[in-house]
């Protein structure tokens, strides 16, 4: 259960922190607003199969969004992390 918590807390971290981000001005605005939609999905129905559909956005957002986004990118490694120490 320790690891649910885990995963709940640090997508909650990174949908808040997308929410941040003016999308409209982002070049990447677009994968981000799917990635916090796979999130919202995730959030609501943490047992669906949304979770293996997130890890793999996660890691692509890591590497497109790093050198503008370190704090973002931060966020989203600690979800992977919680996403793989779940069993994902």
């Amino acid at each position: 259960m320790k690891e649910q918590s885990e995963v709940r807390q640090s997508l909650a971290a990174v949908r808040d922190a997308i929410e941040e981000t003016d999308l409209a001005a982002h070049a990447h605005g677009a994968q981000l607003q799917e990635l916090q939609q796979d999130i919202q999905n995730t959030l609501r129905d943490p047992d669906s199969d949304h979770r293996q559909l997130l890890l793999a956005r996660l890691e692509t957002a890591v590497t497109q969004l790093e050198a503008e986004h370190p704090a973002l990118t931060a966020l989203i490694v600690q979800a992977i992390t919680a996403l793989t120490n779940a069993g994902v």
